[in-house]
């Protein structure tokens, strides 16, 4: 199986010709909906798994944007776990 959103985008074109055979029995056409189902709940996580790690990117780069100067709750920059300490001075921060 391959991974990108385009492999994801087959597999569900895929489940829809599956669905569309009329040669299918009623038992078949029974068991192609649940697998059809199953690929698009499937699919649907796939999906939001993107958009999380796409909003985590974008928070990210608000967060260098803007550290040290006030405009994020604090809650949300990066600390030194055992210090405590916002790590402003991190090499990533700035580019």
């Amino acid at each position: 199986m391959k991974n990108s959103l385009c492999d994801l985008n087959d597999h569900l074109f895929e489940c829809l010709e599956g669905l569309m055979n009329e040669k299918m029995s009623a038992k078949e056409l029974d068991r192609e909906i649940k697998r059809a189902q199953a690929v698009n709940n499937v699919a649907k996580t796939i999906i939001q798994n993107g958009r999380t790690q796409i909003e985590a990117m974008k928070l990210r780069e608000e967060i260098i944007k803007n550290a040290g100067k006030g405009q994020l709750p604090e809650m949300l920059l990066p600390k030194n776990t055992s210090t405590g300490k916002v790590l402003i001075e991190d090499a990533n921060y700035g580019k």
